[in-house]
């Protein structure tokens, strides 16, 4: 299996296979359906980065791991490259909450407020850009990674 392969993998994954849809989030109970799995597809492309060098941490918010990973091998990765993996590390740790804010939601100073209420279109759109990112920044990792051999 190739570097290609694994990425497809990474890409096949069932949930990120749901973005593919696009922006039609469809009927509004599908939109906190649609947040938690986007937060999936950011958490899923970074942990796939990380497993290139180490096996990954068990939690919804790899950036830490990632930033030490890129801190260890920066001198091997361009600039360009690093600036995208850090920004990929801010995205998964903006996302990760969202895992169970989608689910159980949170709460806030006036009280609980349900999943159903937290995940807007406007969210769900932001963790969309951030998956798709995502994408591009694994991408742009293992086209880097095979020219390394």
């Amino acid at each position: 299996m190739g570097l290609g392969d694994e990425l497809e993998g990474v890409e096949a994954i069932g949930v990120c296979g749901s973005l593919a849809r696009g922006r039609d989030f469809g009927p509004r109970s599908d939109i906190d359906v649609f947040v938690q799995n986007a937060q999936l597809c950011i958490e899923l492309f970074a942990k796939a980065i990380i497993a290139c060098f180490a096996e990954t941490v068990w939690r919804h918010d790899p950036s830490e791991q990632l930033l030490k990973l890129l801190e260890e091998h920066e001198g091997e990765i361009g600039e360009g490259l690093a600036a995208k993996l850090r920004t990929l590390a801010q995205d998964v740790q903006e996302a990760a909450p969202w895992d169970g804010w989608s689910v159980y939601g949170r709460m806030e100073p006036g009280g609980w407020v349900p999943a159903v209420d937290l995940c807007t279109e406007e969210r769900a759109g932001d963790l969309l850009e951030r998956a798709e990112a995502a994408f591009q920044t694994a991408s742009s990792f293992y086209s880097w990674l095979g020219g390394q051999g």
